[in-house]
């Protein structure tokens, strides 16, 4: 299937209260790098789209959390 090509921000961790706090545009760019690992997706359950649902169990990988079920 397609994966959109919005992405989140990746932080490093020493950035992120600059993040959440900062206000100068300037210094909020800077912090905007490509990130560099390999990153890897896989299908979830459609529950993730619902705040109501709020378990990490959610976010395993579909094919797992199917063989845990049953």
């Amino acid at each position: 299937k397609h994966i959109h090509n919005r992405m989140p921000v990746i932080l490093k961790p020493e950035a992120e209260q600059t993040w959440l706090n900062e206000n100068n545009q300037d210094i909020l760019l800077s912090l905007l790098n490509p990130y560099t690992f390999v990153m890897d997706s896989y299908p979830v359950s459609k529950k993730v789209y619902s705040p109501k649902n709020n378990s990490p169990k959610i976010a395993l990988r579909e094919d797992d959390h199917q063989q845990r079920l049953y």
